[in-house]
């Protein structure tokens, strides 16, 4: 084999390698495949990431501090005086 047969075979060789590379059918399948890992990885980061802020949220004690917000939200129920009312069975 000569020198010139040899690198035209290595053309040859090279140029297949680019075809491979570089068919549609093998990008769309590389690009689907790396589309669908990223976003499972992307899901299980996020809930990695939630399951561990509701654990140490639910370690910290808001509860009273949320009920006493919430309460002074809340309005104070007012009492209406009707003359003349019947008075209700548990009414004195």
């Amino acid at each position: 084999m000569t020198y010139d047969e040899e690198i035209i075979q290595q053309l040859q060789k090279i140029n297949h390698r680019l075809d491979q590379l570089t068919s549609t059918r093998r990008i769309a399948s590389r690009e689907l495949m790396s589309g669908v890992f990223r976003s499972v990885g992307y899901t299980i980061g996020t809930a990695l990431v939630i399951l561990i802020t509701v654990y140490f949220l639910s370690k910290i004690n808001f509860g009273q501090t949320i009920n006493d917000y919430v309460q002074k939200l809340l309005p104070k129920p007012i009492q209406i005086n009707v003359p003349f009312s019947p008075l209700l069975p548990d009414q004195p």
